[in-house]
């Protein structure tokens, strides 16, 4: 009993958790974690906090301080990448964003930094449950949507070995550095080197195709920075993707106009013999055909069939044709 006095003391002093709409948003205190960081870094997660704090309060209020103190935060680049609770403070931020934009009814916002948290944490647990129910609803839908398919995968090799970070979160070290099961979508690539012979560095936005690998190499020897196809030697092929390979869309076309023939077909006896004799001639027959339906459904999925495929195959050479004229621009080559 006699420890009544003290605790009671404790709890007056303890800051209430910030709350909206009737939700709790509490967690643990990552301040005495944090004592041993740098200052920059402490101002940034106090920045996170408070305008996290504020969100919580006043959507309205909240969310041009949460993306100052994001932007704050990817600017710290490696010196914040790899403290663990300063990258807690960064999720909960984007997930007060989140709610922050969900209370405003701007839900495409929402999304937008939902898709970021997800893809920043690269398949860890994000605590979204702390933030109420809506929250969690928006956050199941957009871990299972699409464009956030755990599917991408990058490669970066580098000579001497380099740090890598992936959206100014520690990726790994060495010659070589692979990632799988990315989610797919626009990330931030930074490369250092590990040995720190050099102060350049490689910062690019990247975007992760669903299964297909990207591969950056860098050499500090030459200072060569360019993008590599892991099936190809030489300069890689970085423009725009063909979604459907070319024997595909030939086939489709091929079979789109052959439905359109049939369909055709099918309407020019509609209405006569099945001998295609003419129903009005003497002697006609009793039975005509009735075969304009299908013949008119033949025609409808056979063009569509043909166009959609013919579009596919226009784009995909396009694009093809733009990857043979643009892969070696996108290399580049320092020299110091």
């Amino acid at each position: 009993m006699q420890l009544a006095p003290a605790f009671i003391a404790l709890a007056i002093a303890l800051p209430p958790a910030p709350s909206f709409a009737g939700t709790s948003v509490g967690r643990p205190s990552i301040a005495v974690s944090l004592a041993s960081s740098a200052p920059e870094i402490l101002d940034v997660v106090e920045a996170l906090q408070t305008a996290e704090q504020k969100a919580n309060e006043d959507p309205g209020s909240g969310i041009e301080p949460l993306r100052d103190a994001l932007a704050r935060y990817e600017a710290l680049g490696r010196t914040i990448a790899r403290d663990r609770k300063a990258h807690e403070a960064r999720t909960y931020a984007f997930l007060a964003l989140a709610r922050a934009y969900q209370a405003l009814g701007q839900n495409q916002e929402a999304e937008g930094a939902m898709d970021e948290v997800i893809r920043v944490a690269r398949g860890d647990a994000i605590p979204a449950k702390t933030f109420g129910p809506r929250l969690v609803e928006l956050y199941e839908a957009r871990l299972a949507a699409p464009e956030n398919r755990p599917a991408g995968h990058l490669v970066v090799t580098c000579a001497p070995a380099c740090d890598v970070l992936l959206n100014t979160r520690h990726a790994g070290s060495g010659a070589r550095v692979e990632l799988i099961n990315v989610p797919i979508g626009s990330h931030r690539v930074e490369v250092f080197a590990s040995d720190g012979s050099t102060e350049e560095s490689l910062e690019q936005r990247i975007d992760l195709e669903d299964g297909e690998t990207f591969a950056l190499e860098w050499k500090i020897d030459e200072e060569t920075i360019k993008i590599v196809d892991p099936d190809i030697k030489g300069p890689a092929d970085t423009g725009p993707r063909r979604r459907l390979p070319r024997w595909a869309g030939i086939v489709g076309m091929a079979t789109g106009a052959a439905a359109m023939i049939a369909g055709g077909v099918l309407l020019g006896f509609h209405g006569r013999c099945p001998d295609g004799s003419d129903p009005s001639a003497a002697d006609a027959c009793i039975n005509v055909l009735n075969t304009r339906a299908p013949g008119i459904a033949l025609l409808a999925v056979g063009g569509a069939a043909f166009a959609g495929f013919g579009v596919a195959l226009i784009v995909g050479e396009t694009k093809a044709r733009k990857r043979g004229t643009s892969g070696a621009m996108l290399g580049y080559t320092l020299r110091f």
